[in-house]
């Protein structure tokens, strides 16, 4: 097993719920991902949480938080 990787899914909604599904299921059959948060063109969603997982921000939260070993995952369907 190698390291746990960071990703952040882009899209809070019913794909982005079923992504992140997907992540727990593979991290259950031995998947190694660290999810960090939503991101949502939703600004009112901001410090909530979908699923017990933090929405945090929209796309520019990737200009204030850059991070070469950060994952994105499109969910936007």
């Amino acid at each position: 097993m190698g390291d746990c990787k960071s990703i952040v899914i882009v899209g809070a909604g019913g794909l982005g719920r079923e992504v992140l599904a997907t992540i727990e299921a593979s991290n259950a059959a031995g998947g190694e991902w660290n999810v960090v948060g939503f991101l949502d063109s939703n600004r009112n969603l901001v410090g909530s949480e979908l699923a017990g997982v933090r929405i945090l921000g929209d796309d520019e939260w990737c200009a204030r938080n850059r991070d070469d070993s950060l994952r994105f995952i499109c969910a936007i369907g």
